[in-house]
């Protein structure tokens, strides 16, 4: 995520430079934008393990209004590999307050083998909005065999189009293995305004 914010912003300024100066190289423009690139296409490796209600900024949904959310997330550190691909859904039903749904599968490549991930659902409250930053709170539950419920703080700050986001996710798991335990999931990145649809999330 860091790779991608820091060269889009230097790829813009770059781009912006070359404009109004022409004698520039544009080739450090080219290289700034297929690193880029390559870091969108090495992102989804950086998500295993994260359902992509974790990837949000603090904003919550004016009521009535929808959004969903379509993401690749991936493991590769351990062997066999597997792919998850994921969809979150999101509703604004009070000033402040949204409700939100996820769900995907885990695809192991090597096996063939396909094993749904569940379905997680939350409710998230703006607790604060501010120009500086705003704050936000989510708890939720799942329907899976060992997670039980979770609670979310997300925290973010708008600097026009582009909105850094930073959220912190803790799980009450219960397994007969393992008994009661915790998993605790931080993510970052840079949330995209997109005029009339949801936000691009990185």
């Amino acid at each position: 995520s860091a790779l991608v914010l820091g060269g889009t912003l230097a790829a813009m300024n770059w781009g912006h430079w070359y404009l109004t100066n022409s004698g520039l190289p544009k080739e450090p423009m080219e290289q700034m934008s297929l690193l880029v690139l390559g870091a969108l296409l090495l992102l989804p490796l950086t998500l295993g393990g994260c359902f992509l209600n974790v990837f949000q900024t603090g904003e919550t949904l004016p009521p009535g209004r929808f959004s969903w959310l379509l993401g690749l997330g991936g493991q590769f550190i351990t062997s066999p590999s597997q792919w998850a691909p994921q969809l979150h859904l999101r509703y604004g039903v009070a000033p402040d307050i949204d409700l939100g749904v996820s769900s995907g599968i885990l695809i192991t490549p090597q096996s063939g083998q396909i094993t749904p991930l569940g379905l997680v659902a939350d409710v998230r409250r703006q607790l604060h909005h501010r120009p500086v930053f705003t704050l936000g709170l989510g708890l939720g539950a799942l329907s899976f065999s060992s997670l039980l419920s979770d609670i979310s703080l997300y925290l973010s700050q708008p600097f026009g189009v582009l909105t850094p986001y930073a959220a912190y996710r803790a799980s009450l798991t219960l397994s007969a293995a393992g008994g009661l335990g915790l998993i605790q999931q931080v993510a970052a990145g840079v949330a995209i305004a997109n005029p009339n649809r949801a936000p691009i999330f990185l």
